[in-house]
């Protein structure tokens, strides 16, 4: 486990956490409420803070080298805005793929649902068994689906969203 010595601040790795965490807080005030609504964290352990701190992490960071994703707030205003551009939900609804507990779709019938749509090649992503998050300090939350495996689209309970199927 990662253990972080405030006393020590020569660890860089100390620094690099502290320094991620005050860029957050500064800039997220901001786009807050579109993120809570449009990219809540549905990962159980992780409030939404910290999961998109993690996801400035793997994935702004390295976007961040680009001048226009430059900080987390640059970053996190073009998800927003890719989010609102690309209705991922209304993309899959008219094609009969509907958020449901009770309905599974083929992984594949999702992922060329989008691809049509946005144009584009992307992974669709499925959770990790507790056993897989094996690598780094920050684990990868996903892995791509395969195939022909039944996945659920599940509704966000707003409310509860590490529990949307009471």
């Amino acid at each position: 486990p990662l253990r972080l010595d405030l006393h020590a601040p020569h660890s860089p790795v100390a620094w690099k956490f502290l320094h991620v965490k005050y860029l957050m807080c500064l800039f997220f005030q901001e786009i807050e409420s579109d993120l809570k609504e449009l990219w809540p964290s549905l990962v159980k352990k992780l409030d939404n803070f910290h999961f998109w701190q993690q996801e400035w992490i793997k994935h702004g960071t390295c976007a961040g080298c680009e001048e226009t994703f430059g900080s987390p707030l640059l970053y996190f205003q073009a998800a927003v805005k890719l989010r609102k551009l690309f209705d991922i939900d209304s993309i899959l609804g008219s094609s009969g793929i509907k958020a449901s507990c009770e309905v599974s779709y083929k992984g594949r019938e999702a992922w060329i649902q989008l691809k049509i749509h946005i144009s584009r090649d992307q992974t669709l992503g499925c959770p990790k068994q507790l056993g897989d998050l094996k690598f780094g300090w920050l684990p990868s939350l996903a892995h791509p689906c395969p195939k022909n495996e039944s996945i659920f689209l599940v509704p966000i309970n707003y409310e509860n969203p590490h529990e949307p199927c009471p």
